[in-house]
């Protein structure tokens, strides 16, 4: 049985907050660990008639690459990322964390290195969102 609170805020995000409607890809993007909120948004943006787009993340996952991962790895844009910043038309990210200290054996310029490399992505990002083709939203 689905917490009502849940239910309520995925209605409220899916129909104010995004205004998705039909046709629209909704990114849901954020941690595991929000898996009720992901199966809420999903249940609200099909009601919508759109097609939801999930992207769960996994905290120790991302740390375990970064803490081994070679200079060309941290600087790896894949396929997948750039679809997840050309294909939504409306997009939520969901942040929450269990462990807020779960990068803290990735040093601070790998961890800056990375977000360099991810910079264009956003950039292009916001650039559609600037244009009207995105709407984004975060919870």
């Amino acid at each position: 049985m689905p917490d009502p609170r849940v239910t309520r805020l995925a209605e409220v995000l899916c129909r104010y907050s995004l205004e998705v409607g039909p046709g629209d890809t909704v990114l849901i993007d954020g941690p595991a660990l929000a898996q009720p909120l992901f199966v809420e948004m999903v249940k609200a943006v099909t009601d919508a008639g759109a097609h939801p787009m999930l992207r769960p993340r996994l905290e120790r996952a991302d740390a375990a690459l970064l803490e081994g991962a070679s200079d060309d790895q941290i600087a790896a844009i894949t396929k997948l990322d750039e679809v997840e910043v050309d294909a939504p038309t409306r997009a939520l990210t969901i942040w929450a964390s269990a462990n807020t200290r779960h990068m803290s054996n990735v040093p601070p310029e790998t961890q800056a290195a990375r977000a360099a490399s991810m910079r264009p992505l956003f950039e292009r990002f916001l650039a559609r969102e600037s244009a009207g083709d995105v709407r984004w939203c975060g919870t």
